[in-house]
């Protein structure tokens, strides 16, 4: 073979190898790469909140980098389970981040971060997962909207307790309380009427009942009396009282 020859099958090896480097899909961590801060004090208390972090190649364009972010639970800063953030430069970083607080239940948490490009819709996607465990409550405070009530179902007040976990944020749904009317002894049971005296916390870690102490005398205080429950059903040692003055 000639050495003209030769010469003419090397450039035409050569293009070839280059156009199969140019169809050689683009690994999505070149382009896109999610992370997640504060993940190791996830609890589905409804009010702590985790940063999503979409780090993007440093040579993006300015029309790549838009990136949407979407999550199976919880909300992100709009009050929905999806959202639309430019990156910009944080030391040096191309970066997207948001915020996304926490469900009031345990689950499964999936996170996606997509890049917004319309000719490539779910080519560059990352995904984190993250298990949410239930938020346990420590402790609970009792408010009412009055510190007096008439007697003789005349007079109604609304009780109040909020439920709060260790670091002293909100408690997974569904944890029960029981309200108990005592006397000033808080042994001696009394028979005022709520309107429900066993609740379940709602998403924002309260509980809420009205109370009327029936045809007890007056002129005397008594104790209102809110104590979480076990799981089985049986009294805690969590509770709290307000003290309220029959008229």
């Amino acid at each position: 073979m000639s050495t003209f020859k030769t010469f003419i099958w090397f450039i035409i090896i050569a293009v070839i190898q280059w156009s199969c480097k140019d169809d050689e899909p683009i690994a999505t961590i070149d382009i896109l790469e999610l992370s997640i801060e504060g993940a190791d004090k996830v609890v589905g208390d409804g009010t702590s909140s985790i940063t999503a972090i979409a780090k993007l190649n440093s040579k993006a364009a300015v029309e790549k980098r838009e990136v949407i972010f979407i999550s199976n639970l919880g909300q992100f800063d709009n009050g929905e389970k999806r959202i639309t953030k430019m990156a910009e430069r944080f030391k040096g970083e191309l970066l997207a981040k948001v915020q996304l607080k926490m469900p009031s239940s345990p689950g499964e948490l999936t996170l996606t971060a997509e890049v917004n490009l319309e000719d490539h819709i779910g080519f560059y996607v990352d995904e984190e997962m993250l298990t949410i465990d239930s938020s346990i409550v420590s402790s609970i405070d009792v408010m009412a909207d009055s510190f007096s009530v008439a007697n003789n179902f005349e007079g109604e007040i609304k009780i109040e307790g909020r439920l709060k976990n260790s670091s002293g944020n909100g408690v997974s749904s569904g944890t029960k309380v029981v309200f108990e009317d005592f006397d000033l002894d808080k042994t001696t049971a009394l028979e005022g009427v709520f309107s429900a005296d066993t609740l379940l916390s709602d998403g924002q870690s309260t509980v809420m009942t009205r109370y009327t102490p029936g045809l007890t005398s007056d002129g005397k205080y008594i104790f209102i009396i809110a104590t979480v429950l076990k799981t089985d059903g049986t009294k805690s040692g969590i509770q709290d009282s307000v003290k309220i003055f029959i008229k």
